[in-house]
């Protein structure tokens, strides 16, 4: 049975889900939405695995910490002229253009503007799909690519197949299954290359150490020695 609790660690407030099995040990894990699970010993006394937690709680902050701050983040888009938009680390100004037919829809980069056409210009949702569809077909244009840069790195330590899926993905930038899959998020085709090219290194890695222990960052710090610099770049420009 599983049951929410509060830890409050400093001025800190940690929300933790607690769960009880046939086990020695205690465990806590992180996982990548900022989620602190803790499996205790059936029949441990909550005073006991509280001081174990607050033995742990630097670590469980910094670990909820770095995963949160790894989550995307979004301003409010407005979809109206002059508003600034992203590809590939770039800015641009967007140019909202009315047309008479749905079939001429859509959203072109061109002479460092992106050009929305739209039969609607006061429907912010339509607009944003259109732009949506435009990151979406040049994200599937560019990701395979990057992807097939970066492959060889894995293959110093994975040798089965690797499969590339793209998602709008609400909570983190990528995400590695253990068949080999690796699905990126469409917001990334907003990023520099170089952190597009980071978050797939980092996912690969995955499939050398599927978890976020110490084995994994010295593996990630193998084959990218400068990723925490890649990684808050990524942040700063995509908040």
């Amino acid at each position: 049975m599983e049951a929410q609790r509060l830890l409050q660690y400093g001025t800190t407030t940690l929300a933790y889900e607690l769960t009880f099995a046939e086990r020695k040990t205690l465990g806590v894990r992180v996982n990548p939405e900022g989620e602190i699970k803790v499996i205790a010993p059936e029949g441990t006394e909550l005073a006991a695995i509280e001081e174990k937690l607050m033995s742990k709680a630097a670590w469980i902050r910094k670990q909820r910490d770095f995963f949160l701050s790894f989550q995307p983040r979004r301003s409010e888009r407005r979809y109206v002229s002059g508003e600034t938009h992203l590809y590939l680390g770039k800015q641009y100004r967007l140019k909202v253009h009315k047309v008479d037919w749905d079939i001429d829809e859509g959203v072109r980069l061109e002479r460092g503007y992106f050009h929305l056409r739209t039969i609607d210009p006061e429907d912010r949702e339509r607009s944003e799909k259109l732009m949506k569809r435009f990151y979406e077909a040049y994200a599937s244009l560019r990701f395979p690519a990057f992807l097939k840069a970066r492959l060889p790195t894995a293959r110093n330590f994975y040798d089965g197949p690797v499969k590339l899926k793209m998602k709008w993905l609400t909570n983190r930038w990528g995400m590695c299954r253990r068949s080999g899959t690796i699905t990126l998020n469409y917001e990334l085709i907003k990023a520099p290359p170089e952190c597009i090219e980071y978050v797939i290194v980092h996912e690969l890695c995955h499939l050398g150490e599927f978890n976020h222990r110490k084995a994994f960052y010295n593996l990630l710090e193998k084959e990218w020695p400068e990723w925490e610099i890649v990684k808050d770049r990524l942040e700063r420009i995509l908040s």
